[in-house]
């Protein structure tokens, strides 16, 4: 193989060194990041293989809950009604990053449960 991937993007993820790039904005003399476009990026990235994401959904719902407040419009109803949207804001989009590095961990977990063990080989 030549070592060029035509279509293909090829990343290898240093899981406790990731970090995401959400947009900023000010807001009352404070920068409010802006995660919504993101998680429901991803939310709908999950929707392209449900079945996939199954074990996940089961094993850890947890894992999950910061991406749906942000990316889903029953998460949205959610801050809204929470009675300080600004405090719930603050206190869950602080936990995407950390969410989307367990998430990768778990997924590699279950990809070396699946396949490493079969050939002794490091999984990525």
């Amino acid at each position: 193989m030549s070592g060029r991937l035509f279509g293909i993007a090829y990343v290898r993820l240093e899981t406790d060194r990731f970090q995401l790039t959400f947009y900023e904005r000010k807001f009352e003399d404070k920068k409010i990041l802006i995660v919504d476009a993101w998680c429901f990026g991803f939310l709908k990235g999950i929707r392209l293989d449900s079945p996939g994401w199954k074990a996940l959904k089961k094993d850890r719902p947890d894992l999950l809950k910061s991406l749906q407040l942000f990316g889903s419009p029953a998460g949205w109803k959610e801050i809204d009604g929470s009675g300080d949207p600004a405090l719930m804001h603050k206190r869950w989009s602080s936990k995407i990053t950390p969410t989307v590095r367990a998430i990768h961990r778990y997924w590699l977990a279950a990809r070396g449960a699946r396949y490493g063990a079969e050939s002794g080989e490091r999984v990525h």
